[in-house]
């Protein structure tokens, strides 16, 4: 048995006797002494080997042989190695005295990987083998005696350099150990998927991400983790990298790369969902075929969210110069609706004038002809005449009344009147704006009024008025959109507040439309004139007069939309000069 090096630390370690000769049953052969050359076919052996290889005695692991390719491998001539212990080639004493055990345990060494010196100094790995061998007595040299059948025993050796794959195995294992470090590390969340999409990996900080532990989902399909509502387009950006072995990246910096680049939302344990940015990369075999994609998302929750206000603002903004226009619109209908209110109350006023002169005249004349010619008005045709210009001038004075009574709600209508706050009598603002636009009901609608009493408070007129307009404008679309109708207009006091409902039973409005009625710029009448801004802007005015405008429906049967303003205001906003809404 092999006997550890005198400078072995770890020789003590071994069982008592386990290097002690043992008593052969009958006489043997004795040892090869050290130089003294092992039978001539095993030398040929080992010099026809191409690994390095050595013969050595078993009871004390001396070499007694060593070939070219061994003395090649550790820098040294193959007579320096003969008489030296077969184990003081290893540099390691720790893997040595293993070896040992190992010999000692199971009669031979098994490609047991140890670090060889060389004589330059250099250090080796080599895989290490220890076979033994009994060689018989003719092949030794000598005639077999009584009992003796057995020549000396002997280890043969054979050395493997594996300092090659020893080294990019380390290199790998310290590429590995990067590589983990850098994934596990990293805020970005790594996943690898086969030509199936299961999951085959994911980084440990999908706990952290997403709550989820990775060992719960791999082996499982991709749509245990992202939402179902963008499964569908991840997978068909998945199968087009397998199929063109083509990378997808995450960088929006480009035009493709905005087109290739992946949003989807990611489950959380608790059911909720985060936005990520994906990028997919192929994962090739050695012959370079496509067996499954890595690949890389970062959570863009936040930006995604910034992006949504952002987008909100923007449409707050075009709301905004929307209501802008609409609001120079109004103030130069308004400075126009003031002109012409002014302009016409000139010529309306000698209208009005000649049309009671010309009633006076006719009166006297009547009287002067009843007194200087009785019997001329009893011709039935002077009577019939005096009748036909009588009626005419009482048509004409009605007309010019309900001309001068149009000019008056024109003017109070106009901005010419409405930065004043003042005391608002409702019923008087729900007639005048019945008269305002009576054009627009008079052939189809009915209208029903339900006026309460003490139904004041402070406002403004001309804008509360334009509530009432946009309202009952509306109710009436809807009332002709199924033929003909009726509205409801009433209102009434409420303790400190005054309500005011507008009731139609028109078409009524859909469910899914009913939550955007009051957005601007939002209509169902884009083909018949409909801005989209009159409900928008009406709500815009009741929350100026800190009131609620809120609105009930059904479709079919007709709407109701309730004003309730208070009384008296704290703060309302004052509207510019000209007109603000």
């Amino acid at each position: 048995m092999l006997s550890p090096s005198v400078d072995s630390p770890a020789g003590a370690d071994l069982p008592s006797g386990a290097l002690d000769p043992v008593e052969p049953a009958c006489p043997v052969e004795p040892a090869l002494e050290a130089g003294q050359a092992p039978p001539d076919l095993l030398r040929a052996v080992a010099e026809a080997s191409p690994f390095p290889m050595l013969i050595c005695r078993k009871h004390d692991g001396v070499i007694v042989h060593a070939n070219g390719k061994l003395g090649e491998l550790v820098d040294s001539h193959p007579a320096e190695l003969v008489g030296r212990r077969a184990l003081e080639l290893c540099d390691d004493a720790t893997a040595r005295d293993a070896a040992l055990r190992e010999l000692d345990c199971e009669g031979r060494v098994r490609e047991r990987e140890l670090r060889v010196k060389t004589r330059g100094g250099a250090r080796l790995w080599a895989a290490f083998s220890l076979e033994p061998l009994q060689v018989p007595c003719e092949e030794h040299g000598r005639a077999p005696a009584v009992g003796r059948e057995v020549g000396p025993e002997l280890l043969v050796g054979a050395l493997c350099d594996v300092t090659r794959r020893r080294e990019t195995e380390e290199a790998l294992s310290r590429s590995e150990a990067r590589y983990r470090g850098f994934v596990e590390s990293s805020s970005e969340l790594v996943f690898a998927i086969d030509t199936k999409a299961t999951l085959t990996y994911l980084s440990p900080n999908v706990s952290r991400l997403l709550g989820h532990q990775p060992s719960h989902l791999l082996g499982k399909a991709l749509d245990v983790l992202v939402h179902g509502c963008d499964l569908p387009r991840l997978l068909q950006s998945a199968q087009r990298v397998i199929a063109t072995g083509e990378e997808v990246s995450s960088d929006p910096r480009s035009q493709r790369e905005r087109r290739a680049r992946q949003e989807f939302r990611m489950l959380r344990s608790d059911g909720s969902a985060r936005w990520f940015c994906a990028a997919l990369a192929p994962i090739r075999n050695a012959a370079g075929e496509v067996v499954g994609l890595t690949g890389t998302a970062h959570d863009i929750s936040s930006e995604k969210a910034a992006l949504e206000e952002l987008e909100r603002a923007h449409q707050h903004l075009r709301d905004a110069q929307l209501q802008l226009v609409r609001t120079e619109k109004m103030a130069s209908l308004g400075l126009l609706m003031a002109g012409i209110a002014h302009e016409i109350r000139t010529p309306l006023g000698a209208v009005q004038s000649t049309q009671r002169t010309i009633s006076q005249a006719l009166d006297k004349l009547g009287e002067r002809l009843h007194e200087a010619f009785p019997e001329a008005l009893e011709d039935s045709k002077l009577g019939r005449l005096l009748k036909v210009l009588t009626d005419s001038t009482r048509v004409v004075g009605d007309g010019s009344t309900r001309m001068t009574d149009i000019v008056q709600r024109l003017r109070k209508f106009s901005c010419a009147e409405e930065a004043k706050l003042c005391p608002v009598d409702v019923n008087a603002i729900a007639d005048d704006t019945l008269a305002l636009i009576h054009h627009e009901l008079k052939h189809y609608v009915a209208i029903q009024r339900c006026y309460g009493e003490g139904v004041t408070l402070m406002g403004y007129p001309a804008r509360l008025n334009q509530v009432l307009v946009n309202l009952l404008i509306n109710a009436a679309q809807a009332v002709r959109a199924r033929g003909n109708g009726k509205i409801t207009l009433e209102t009434r006091a409420m303790g400190d507040h005054i309500e005011i409902s507008v009731s139609d039973d028109g078409v009524g409005i859909s469910p899914e439309n009913l939550g955007q009625i009051f957005s601007c710029g939002f209509t169902t009448r884009h083909g018949e004139g409909g801005s989209g801004l009159g409900l928008a802007i009406s709500k815009e005015i009741v929350d100026a007069h800190q009131g609620s405008l809120e609105v009930k429906s059904q479709l079919g049967c007709g709407s109701t939309f309730t004003v309730r303003l208070p009384r008296s205001l704290s703060d309302c906003r004052k509207p510019n000069r000209g007109c603000r809404f």
